[in-house]
């Protein structure tokens, strides 16, 4: 049993995981117009009626689906941070689990950034709560890089943070948005020389 938690609610978050797991394999296959609540269903292997105890709708399902994979995103993100390593080090793996988890789910990426059925007035501010905290997390990376002298003490680490989250998104999204084949690989050794050199990061 999970701590702090009664038989009930344990049972109830698995069953709510088990729901968005089946949303994430039928949202990335079929897109949102063309998901149907039986086929969430079907794929979690539950009935229709029961998602309707968890999820309002399907919209409702689709925003706690994208919540889930970008706080999932943030604790990878933030596992990454640790003082025993070299700062750049923290930065790599940072990076690496950003292109990590966008070649893993390709297919959710695009529609999260080609759909325009769930109401953007609604969910843009989850999704720039999400977003801060990314930045935050690389910019405590840069901070204590900057402490220990591997990174260039002059530059604001917020402002690097960004550029570093803006960058992929901007480079690896626009890609997707077009369908083009992503060498992730060679992407992300190319962006990290550019980090290195903003940060005047030691090879």
């Amino acid at each position: 049993m999970i701590q702090g938690m009664t038989k009930k609610e344990v049972r109830e978050k698995k069953r709510r995981e088990q729901i968005l797991e089946a949303a994430l394999t039928v949202f990335s296959e079929n897109g949102f117009h063309n998901t149907k609540v039986e086929e969430i269903a079907r794929v979690a292997g539950i009935g229709k009626g029961t998602i309707y105890e968890y999820f309002e709708s399907k919209a409702d399902i689709f925003k706690s689906m994208l919540l889930s994979i970008m706080q999932k995103y943030v604790e990878a993100i933030e596992g990454q941070f640790d003082t025993s390593k070299s700062s750049w080090d923290n930065i790599i793996g940072m990076v690496d689990v950003i292109f990590n988890m966008l070649e893993s789910q390709t297919k959710i990426h695009r529609l999260i950034m080609l759909e325009h059925t769930v109401s953007l007035e609604e969910f843009t501010p989850l999704i720039l709560k999400e977003r801060a905290k990314k930045i935050g997390i690389i910019n405590k990376a840069i901070i204590h890089g900057q402490q220990t002298g591997e990174f260039n003490s002059d530059l604001e680490p917020t402002i690097v943070a960004e550029v570093i989250i803006s960058s992929i998104e901007s480079v690896v999204g626009t890609r997707m948005i077009m369908e083009q084949e992503i060498d992730l690989q060679t992407m992300t050794e190319q962006l990290q020389a550019v980090y290195r050199k903003i940060l005047n990061a030691s090879p």
